[in-house]
C-alpha cells in the first residue's frame, strides 16, 4: 500500500488527477518499510530520526528527495538521498 501525506496538497486534485487519496497526517501508520520525503515543505523540515522512526518497520529506508536530513546523523534507518 501506498500512503500519500502532504499537508498543502488538494485532495480533490490529486484524486482527479492521479486517482491517489491523500492520507491525513493523523492516519499516518507506524509500519511502513520505507518513507519517500519527497519536498521541503515546512511541516517536514522539522521532523528527526526518532519521528521517522516512529512510523516505519524495523530496517525501514528513509528517501530523502531534497536533501533536508543529509545533516542529521540516522543511526537507525536506511538513509538515501539524491
Amino acid at each position: 500500500n501506498v500512503d500519500i501525506v502532504d499537508p498543502h496538497a488538494s485532495s480533490d486534485e490529486l484524486l482527479h488527477e492521479y486517482g491517489f487519496r491523500l492520507t491525513p497526517p493523523e492516519k499516518v501508520r507506524q509500519d511502513y518499510d520505507a518513507v519517500i520525503v519527497a519536498v521541503s515543505h515546512k511541516p517536514y523540515m522539522d521532523k528527526d530520526e526518532a519521528y521517522f522512526q516512529s512510523i516505519t518497520a524495523e530496517n525501514a529506508v528513509l528517501v530523502d528527495i531534497k536533501g533536508l536530513y543529509r545533516a542529521q546523523p540516522m543511526h537507525e534507518l536506511h538513509y538515501w538521498s539524491l
